[in-house]
């Protein structure tokens, strides 16, 4: 049994440093010198074609944008009634929890290399491109919302009932994911 254990272990070990012989020098500190991880999320990647390599680099860095964030959002329209006016209240709700997946848009891979038959990629994000891309993203659903809202309120003040419901139904598709990626965003 010990020399079963020992030549497990023996083999074990010839076979991490056979493997760990052809990865890059890149590869293995998971830095290179012109991307600083300051101005940029980072990921390197392994596999057995230049795919599967590329798609760990990309894992390892959505991994770091991983802030799991979740919204729920309740909106209540109650329709209001006196002797000379009728509106319309809505109510938003927002609670927050912990669980969000994110897509990464804008990775690049900037440097990729072949090694005794396994592909090997150092991929990049630029952090500021994509604050800013997230931005743009928020201010389009914002406006979406609003305009929805803007719409819901003038057909309720014309006596546009049935219309301005439509509008309020529809405006709670975007909600949930106004304040999903506001959250996300505020946390990154």
């Amino acid at each position: 049994l010990f020399l079963l254990v020992k030549y497990i272990f023996w083999y074990v070990l010839f076979l991490g440093v056979g493997f760990s012989a052809g990865e890059p020098r890149w590869f293995k500190k998971g830095k290179l010198s012109q991307y600083s991880v300051n101005y940029n999320y980072v990921g390197v990647g392994e596999g057995v074609t230049f795919s599967d390599a590329q798609s760990a680099a990309q894992a390892a860095i959505a991994a770091q944008l991983e802030v799991t964030v979740a919204s729920t959002i309740e909106m209540q329209t109650t329709a209001v009634e006196s002797e000379n006016t009728s509106y319309f209240k809505d109510v938003f709700e927002q609670s927050t929890q912990s669980t969000i997946n994110q897509t990464v848009k804008g990775v690049e891979i900037v440097k990729k290399e072949k090694s005794k038959g396994r592909y090997f990629v150092f991929a990049i994000l630029n952090k500021k491109r994509y604050v800013s891309s997230l931005r743009v993203e928020l201010d389009q659903l914002w406006s979406k919302i609003f305009q929805y809202v803007s719409d819901a309120r003038q057909f309720s003040n014309d006596g546009m009932v049935f219309p301005a419901l439509e509008n309020y139904m529809d405006v709670q598709e975007f909600i949930p994911n106004f304040y999903t990626k506001k959250a996300f965003y505020d946390a990154i």
